[in-house]
């Protein structure tokens, strides 16, 4: 890896987290995203009740957003 690019590439891998939020109040999702994706380099995805969290989960939640 060229000098001075690893802090980089390490910035790049911490932004691919991602949090899923599991909420049905929509005012406090959309605090919630905000507050995720302007405070962290993570990335935010909802489910709105436990059923569709669980499926995000088990189909994994790369292509979704809002279930």
């Amino acid at each position: 890896m060229p000098q001075g690019t690893e802090p980089l590439a390490r910035e790049a891998q911490e932004a691919t987290k991602t949090i899923l939020d599991v909420e049905d109040d929509l005012a406090i999702v959309s605090f919630l995203v905000s507050a995720i994706e302007q405070e962290t380099p993570s990335r935010a995805v909802v489910a709105t009740d436990s059923h569709a969290a669980s499926e995000l989960v088990r189909r994994g939640y790369e292509r979704h957003r809002t279930l």
